[in-house]
């Protein structure tokens, strides 16, 4: 099978230290972490050879080496022109030059951001240095807002606030995957904003992208579990080493699965997905949990091993989240049915 996205992880290096984030390493600036002009020239040429029509750029925080963010910007432009382009990307290290980039190149950006300045900066920080940047970078039109669910008390209220910015077409409200993270009474009370959340969107005030995912998954009624890792996900380090995944890096370079130089080994790929899959998707959570996926990473990363127990608060807020579709099934496939006509339309 053709795979077709790459992640490239420019770096692993961060300028934040998120009390959530599943990147440890990010709390300690690696001094080699990060890639160079050959490895980027060599990751673009693979690009070109295995016809990938697209490349997300990650880390890390990609944009905490702006030259090379733009490098590899410029020379995938150039050389692999019809390859599409996204950053994922915390927002606070935009400057003049880089607004100018994401606003006059075709690049997609998925900017972690999560509401309002108290909230943001409970977790965060530095919500000021992305504020001045939001009604420019709201006119591009190619952003969406990856919301963590840090706190559930007033979710709502943040989606709300990040709608009322100009984001409406796009938040994906994202459940820490963290063992422990949330208590029982967070289970509760999320079933309660989420449905509000759902409730405004149908009334018009803006659209969650993680609940038009879930509505095309009920409507194939096909809930398999596969991710990146066990089905065809790909990603490249700052070395040029290739993995299944873009959070398989931090397992070590023993679940590699080749390099940009030689390219995949197909025996390494299937036999590690292989392996994976059959411990993570065939566990007791896999059978417990029907409409949720969890993270091999995360799990791993927790028992050193990929069958462990999932964590069960961020499964049943899932599910919670599957439910709340499926009751406002007809209304949500309506609302995505007039939103895409008018994009149609507009366009």
């Amino acid at each position: 099978m053709e795979i077709e996205s790459i992640y490239f992880i420019l770096t692993a290096n961060c300028n934040l230290k998120c009390k959530y984030c599943f990147q440890g390493t990010n709390y300690h600036i690696q001094p080699n972490a990060m890639a160079n002009r050959k490895v980027i020239d060599a990751f673009v040429e693979y690009c070109r050879k295995s016809k990938i029509h697209h490349v997300e750029i990650f880390g890390g925080e990609p944009l905490l080496y702006k030259d090379l963010f733009e490098y590899t910007v410029i020379n995938l432009n150039e050389k692999t022109p019809k390859t599409s382009i996204g950053i994922v990307t915390n927002g606070t290290l935009i400057d003049k030059k880089i607004m100018n980039i994401l606003e006059t190149k075709p690049i997609s950006i998925l900017l972690s951001i999560d509401g309002c300045k108290e909230r943001h900066n409970m977790f965060r920080g530095y919500f000021d240095r992305i504020s001045k940047w939001l009604p420019r970078l709201v006119a591009t039109g190619r952003v969406t807002i990856a919301m963590q669910a840090s706190i559930i008390s007033g979710l709502c209220n943040n989606i709300k606030y990040m709608w009322d910015v100009g984001f409406k077409n796009g938040i994906y409200i994202n459940i820490i995957q963290n063992y422990g993270w949330y208590t029982l009474e967070d289970i509760s009370l999320f079933e309660e904003e989420y449905e509000k959340a759902v409730t405004a969107m149908l009334h018009g005030k803006g659209d969650l992208n993680c609940t038009k995912q879930l509505y095309h998954m009920l409507k194939k009624t096909d809930n398999t579990h596969d991710c990146g890792i066990t089905a065809e996900g790909l990603a490249c380090d700052w070395r040029g080493i290739l993995y299944p995944c873009h959070r398989a890096m931090e397992l070590g370079t023993q679940f590699a699965i080749g390099d940009i130089y030689e390219g995949v080994s197909k025996q390494m790929s299937r036999k590690l997905r292989t392996h994976i899959r059959k411990s993570t998707y065939c566990s007791a959570s896999a059978k417990k949990y029907l409409f949720s996926g969890y993270c091999p990473v995360t799990v791993y990363q927790n028992y050193s091993n990929f069958n462990g127990e999932w964590s069960p608060e961020f499964c049943k807020m899932i599910e919670i989240k599957a439910k709340l579709v499926a009751k406002y099934y007809y209304e949500i496939e309506k609302h995505f049915e007039k939103t895409s006509k008018n994009l149609n339309f507009n366009s």
